[in-house]
Order: C-alpha cells, then structure tokens, then sequence
C-alpha cells in the first residue's frame, strides 16, 4: 500500500495488513492479522482482491483459490520478490497478452489460476 504511494485501487475496497495497531490509511480498511482478513472475507458477496508485499502474500496464500499474476518480459533489479509457489496446486486457466504502449513498455501477459 505504501509502495503504491497509498492510492486506493479504483471500484474496490483496499484493505491494508499491517502489525502497527496505530496506523491509519484514510478510505481504506486496516486489519491486523490474517484471522481478521478472513473473518471480513466471509461476510463479502463479491471476491476480494489482495496485493501487497512477499509478507501478505506468505500470510495469505493458502487461503486464497484464485491467482492473477502479471507477468512482465523483462528484468528489474528488487530487494522482495513474490513467495515461491507450489505451481502443482494451481491450474493455469486462461493467459491475456497486454498492451505495450506508452504507458506499459514491456511485453507482458496476465495469468490467471485456479486452485486444483
């Protein structure tokens, strides 16, 4: 979240994870351990989306029965990378390519998975 500069993703509730029981983030949600998160999730009609940092998703992955991940052709210099992921439990269902354009300047494709 704070890598993103704090911006709320647009048409969905931001939830932000974190250990600090004082942070505040104005029109976001601020939840303070996974049991919480999933607690929330339960009373939702609609999916809820999470991204973050290798530490969200570490404390999330199990629970989650769907994976979107973007995938871009090219290499970048990082201090986090993404969880190693057991790719057995997942079944790629569809693959979009993206747009390179002035906004997007590396090939890319999107990849969706479900949960086997």
């Amino acid at each position: 979240f704070e890598g993103m500069g704090k911006r709320l993703l647009p048409q969905r509730t931001t939830i932000v994870l974190t250990s600090d029981r004082d942070y505040q983030a104005n029109g976001a949600l601020v939840m303070h351990d996974r049991e919480e998160i999933l607690a929330y999730v339960k009373q939702q009609e609609h999916p809820v989306f999470l991204t973050g940092g290798a530490g969200v998703f570490e404390a999330m992955i199990d629970d989650c029965d769907q994976l979107y991940r973007t995938v871009i052709a090219a290499e970048f210099n990082g201090d986090v990378y993404f969880p190693e992921i057991d790719w057995t439990q997942w079944k790629l269902d569809h693959v979009i390519d993206g747009i390179v354009d002035e906004k997007n300047h590396y090939p890319h494709q999107f990849e969706f998975y479900r949960r086997k």
